[in-house]
């Protein structure tokens, strides 16, 4: 029985030495003594890749989708003078750890519909960008290469609608998703 605890203590005791840093001791009658001992660091980044468009906290999910909204004044109707959208911006950010990404911009149909199946092409919606993130035009991607394996970008969209034609009164409406790609 004396054996079985003494083995015990002795596995015991050889578990906490495996799992301690190394250490080194020095002795003896001189005055410069040194003893070292190293310990290993990692830093684990994730692969990430990160896009907001809009309202919301970074880096936390949001529901919510946006709305932007161009009308028209009852005198510049299908004048070609272009119609700034409200709100007068959209913040924009994407992040990606794993290398460069693509951005596109995909349109529901064929552009922006009412009740009465008129459609305002997306080509007559157009966004600028203050800041590095441009805005890709409905139907095309952007490529964002990296830097030292990151892509961190962010801009401040804003977006007007042509206003080319003269419609028939209602509301036009569309989605474009916005599909940050990290191969």
């Amino acid at each position: 029985m004396k054996f079985v605890k003494t083995l015990l203590a002795v596995a015991a005791l050889g578990a906490a030495f495996a799992a301690q840093a190394e250490s080194n001791i020095a002795s003896g009658a001189g005055a410069n003594l040194t003893a070292s001992a190293r310990l290993n660091f990692n830093v684990v980044i994730p692969r990430v890749l990160y896009l907001r468009v809009g309202t919301g906290t970074d880096f936390t999910p949001n529901p919510q989708v946006d709305t932007e909204t161009f009308t028209a004044a009852a005198g510049n109707i299908g004048t070609g003078t272009a119609i700034a959208g409200i709100p007068a911006g959209f913040s924009a950010r994407v992040l990606s750890t794993g290398g460069g990404i693509s951005l596109a911009a995909t349109g529901s149909g064929t552009g922006l519909t009412n009740p009465g199946l008129v459609v305002i092409p997306w080509t007559q919606i157009s966004g600028t960008s203050v800041g590095a993130l441009a805005v890709p035009a409905v139907g095309a991607t952007n490529n964002l290469a990296a830097v030292n394996g990151v892509v961190a970008q962010s801009g401040t969209w804003s977006f007007s609608y042509a206003n080319a034609a003269t419609l028939a009164a209602g509301t036009y409406a569309g989605v474009v998703t916005y599909t940050a790609t990290l191969p």
